[in-house]
């Protein structure tokens, strides 16, 4: 299948978002400006697969940060183990 370009033309804002809808990407309004930006700086159209790959790449994100905050003595002594007897 042919990679398909999605033209932007003068509202690159309107056609990510049809494109979005289109393509069931579940795009962001942030994320959306963000493309419309990139890829008016780069004067050229994004295709079909690149827009996908976006997505993709941002569920990839990291987690948040309070899960990559290390757990104290204090708290991980009054945290139960379900597995323990």
């Amino acid at each position: 299948m042919p990679l398909i370009a999605v033209p932007l033309g003068d509202d690159a804002g309107a056609a990510l978002r049809a494109a979005n809808t289109r393509l069931g990407l579940a795009l962001s309004a942030d994320e959306i400006d963000y493309l419309a930006r990139t890829y008016s700086d780069l004067g050229r159209d994004p295709t079909d697969v690149e827009l996908m790959m976006f997505r993709a790449g941002q569920l990839r994100a990291p987690p948040p940060q309070d899960l990559l905050t290390p757990i104290s003595s204090s708290t991980a002594s009054r945290r139960k183990n379900p597995c323990s007897a």
